[in-house]
Protein backbone atom coordinates (compact mmCIF):
# COMPACT_ATOMS: atom_id res chain seq x y z
CA UNK A 1 0.00 0.00 0.00
CA UNK A 2 1.37 3.50 -0.62
CA UNK A 3 1.08 6.03 1.79
CA UNK A 4 -0.81 8.88 2.05
CA UNK A 5 1.52 11.90 1.33
CA UNK A 6 0.54 14.58 4.28
CA UNK A 7 1.66 17.90 4.81
CA UNK A 8 1.08 20.29 7.96
CA UNK A 9 0.91 23.68 8.10
CA UNK A 10 1.31 25.37 11.52
CA UNK A 11 3.40 22.49 12.87
CA UNK A 12 3.83 23.41 16.00
CA UNK A 13 1.33 24.09 18.76
CA UNK A 14 -2.09 22.56 17.39
CA UNK A 15 0.26 20.83 14.54
CA UNK A 16 1.07 18.40 16.77
CA UNK A 17 -2.43 16.81 16.33
CA UNK A 18 -1.42 15.67 12.81
CA UNK A 19 1.44 12.50 14.46
CA UNK A 20 -2.16 11.09 14.65
CA UNK A 21 -1.80 10.45 11.35
CA UNK A 22 2.01 9.43 10.65
CA UNK A 23 1.51 5.91 10.27
CA UNK A 24 4.13 4.69 7.98
CA UNK A 25 3.33 2.27 5.80
CA UNK A 26 0.48 1.83 7.24
CA UNK A 27 -1.22 4.32 4.89
CA UNK A 28 -0.27 7.99 5.70
CA UNK A 29 3.14 9.68 6.27
CA UNK A 30 3.75 13.09 7.63
CA UNK A 31 6.19 14.02 4.55
CA UNK A 32 6.14 17.91 5.34
CA UNK A 33 5.59 20.11 7.83
CA UNK A 34 5.17 24.60 7.76
CA UNK A 35 5.74 26.37 10.86
CA UNK A 36 7.34 29.84 11.27
CA UNK A 37 9.44 28.88 14.61
CA UNK A 38 13.09 27.01 14.13
CA UNK A 39 11.64 24.99 17.00
CA UNK A 40 8.87 23.65 15.50
CA UNK A 41 10.29 22.57 12.45
CA UNK A 42 13.48 21.10 14.36
CA UNK A 43 11.01 19.27 16.57
CA UNK A 44 9.14 17.92 13.54
CA UNK A 45 12.48 15.89 12.07
CA UNK A 46 12.54 14.19 15.61
CA UNK A 47 8.80 13.40 15.06
CA UNK A 48 9.03 12.42 11.48
CA UNK A 49 12.17 11.60 10.72
CA UNK A 50 15.10 13.70 9.01
CA UNK A 51 14.18 13.12 5.97
CA UNK A 52 10.96 15.69 6.36
CA UNK A 53 10.49 18.76 4.36
CA UNK A 54 10.43 21.66 6.43
CA UNK A 55 9.92 25.34 5.49
CA UNK A 56 8.66 28.91 6.78
CA UNK A 57 6.69 29.09 3.70
CA UNK A 58 3.09 27.01 3.03
CA UNK A 59 3.82 27.47 -0.36
CA UNK A 60 6.76 25.91 -0.56
CA UNK A 61 5.42 23.18 1.30
CA UNK A 62 2.54 22.75 -0.90
CA UNK A 63 4.98 22.39 -4.43
CA UNK A 64 6.16 19.37 -2.67
CA UNK A 65 3.12 17.69 -4.07
CA UNK A 66 1.39 16.58 -0.73
CA UNK A 67 -1.99 14.64 -0.98
CA UNK A 68 -3.70 16.12 1.88
CA UNK A 69 -3.05 18.51 4.11
CA UNK A 70 -3.54 19.40 8.23
CA UNK A 71 -4.01 23.22 8.55
CA UNK A 72 -3.17 23.90 12.05
CA UNK A 73 -2.12 27.96 11.94
CA UNK A 74 -4.10 30.91 13.94
CA UNK A 75 -7.67 31.16 13.02
CA UNK A 76 -7.33 33.48 10.85
CA UNK A 77 -5.12 32.09 8.61
CA UNK A 78 -7.17 28.95 7.88
CA UNK A 79 -8.90 30.84 5.01
CA UNK A 80 -5.84 31.90 3.06
CA UNK A 81 -4.09 28.27 3.69
CA UNK A 82 -7.41 25.92 3.18
CA UNK A 83 -7.96 27.32 -0.28
CA UNK A 84 -3.99 27.55 -1.27
CA UNK A 85 -4.15 24.20 -0.49
CA UNK A 86 -7.40 22.63 -2.29
CA UNK A 87 -5.90 25.24 -5.33
CA UNK A 88 -2.82 22.86 -5.34
CA UNK A 89 -4.83 19.78 -5.60
CA UNK A 90 -4.76 18.63 -1.95
CA UNK A 91 -7.23 17.85 0.38
CA UNK A 92 -7.69 19.60 3.37
CA UNK A 93 -8.47 18.99 7.10
CA UNK A 94 -8.84 21.67 9.90
CA UNK A 95 -10.41 22.41 12.85
CA UNK A 96 -12.35 25.95 13.35
CA UNK A 97 -13.46 26.94 16.86
CA UNK A 98 -17.15 28.09 17.44
CA UNK A 99 -17.85 32.31 17.93
CA UNK A 100 -19.64 32.69 20.55
CA UNK A 101 -21.67 35.67 19.53
CA UNK A 102 -22.36 34.75 16.11
CA UNK A 103 -23.77 32.33 13.57
CA UNK A 104 -20.89 29.44 12.37
CA UNK A 105 -20.11 30.40 9.29
CA UNK A 106 -18.47 27.95 6.36
CA UNK A 107 -15.21 28.67 5.04
CA UNK A 108 -15.32 30.62 1.75
CA UNK A 109 -14.61 28.65 -1.37
CA UNK A 110 -14.29 31.12 -4.19
CA UNK A 111 -15.05 30.34 -8.08
CA UNK A 112 -11.49 30.28 -10.06
CA UNK A 113 -11.96 30.81 -13.25
CA UNK A 114 -8.13 30.66 -14.29
CA UNK A 115 -7.01 28.23 -16.66
CA UNK A 116 -5.53 25.51 -14.55
CA UNK A 117 -1.94 24.27 -14.69
CA UNK A 118 -2.04 22.04 -12.51
CA UNK A 119 -4.60 18.98 -10.88
CA UNK A 120 -7.90 20.04 -10.39
CA UNK A 121 -8.34 20.71 -6.35
CA UNK A 122 -9.95 17.82 -4.48
CA UNK A 123 -13.72 18.28 -3.49
CA UNK A 124 -12.84 17.25 0.17
CA UNK A 125 -12.33 20.17 2.92
CA UNK A 126 -13.77 18.83 6.59
CA UNK A 127 -14.35 21.84 8.53
CA UNK A 128 -14.53 20.84 12.29
CA UNK A 129 -16.19 23.09 14.45
CA UNK A 130 -15.18 23.14 17.91
CA UNK A 131 -16.55 25.00 20.90
CA UNK A 132 -14.07 27.67 22.55
CA UNK A 133 -12.60 26.81 25.65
Amino acid sequence: MKDLRIGVIGSGGRGGLAAHAHRPGEGSRIVACCDIREAALARNHERYGEDVFTTKDYRELLEQGVDAVFVCTPDFLHEEHALAALEAGAAVYLEKPEEAEREPQPLGIREDTSPRQGPEPKALLQVQRVPRT
